[in-house]
């Protein structure tokens, strides 16, 4: 008797029919995971920039700015007044020192970019998983200049505490909260926590 070879068309036909179907059926399951990587992501990164600010503050001892200049850009604005902060270096300026304001010839490092699809955003009727409040905004800072602004000091102290919510863009528009992250920081410390939000 003669062993057979190979496969039939039909056979091959239906092993890529059901291998099509595993990888459809798995594409939601993959592109959720990779927006919540994203969430956490992004919420590590901010977190990481806003401690790197407040270290900052402290070792040079003047105000570091953290400005949300976007939907899902912030920058960090070193307000020594210009020329390093040296007084009698070039492009110093003693009255733009602690103005928080970004002054010519102050160090500006960014801009910095959520992870694809993350934005500053809520959900509508989602809890702060700090106060258990319905956020009504994504970013709880003051406005200074019409930017949304953190302010560190020189103590390590924060001018103002706040939260701040990142989602993905997609989740926003369908009304999911489960991958939205709020961040915390206290102004006595500076502090930075992030947890998941809860409904």
């Amino acid at each position: 008797m003669r062993s057979r070879d190979g496969y039939t068309v039909t056979e091959l036909m239906v092993g890529v029919v059901i291998i099509g179907i595993l990888a459809a059926a798995s594409v939601p399951s993959i592109s959720g995971f990779v927006r919540s990587q994203n969430a956490a992501s992004g919420t590590e990164q901010l977190g990481a920039h806003l401690r790197m600010a407040r270290s900052r503050a402290i070792l040079e001892g003047n105000d570091y700015l953290v400005q949300f200049t976007s939907v899902n850009q912030y920058q960090i604005v070193d307000d020594d007044g210009g020329g390093n902060g040296l007084p009698g270096a070039a492009g110093y300026d003693a009255a733009n020192r602690n103005n928080e304001t970004a002054d010519a010839g102050e160090l500006i490092y960014g801009p910095y970019t959520l992870p694809h699809d993350m934005r500053f955003a809520t959900v509508s009727g989602i809890k702060n998983p700090f106060t258990a409040e319905v956020m009504a905004s994504a970013v709880t800072f003051p406005e200074l200049n019409a930017v949304k602004t953190v302010v560190f000091h020189s103590n390590g102290t924060a001018e103002d505490g706040g939260f701040v919510a990142i989602a993905p863009q997609t989740d926003v528009d369908k009304g999911h909260s489960s991958r939205t992250r709020v961040l915390q920081l206290a102004a006595s410390t500076g502090g930075v926590q992030a947890l998941p939000a809860g409904r």
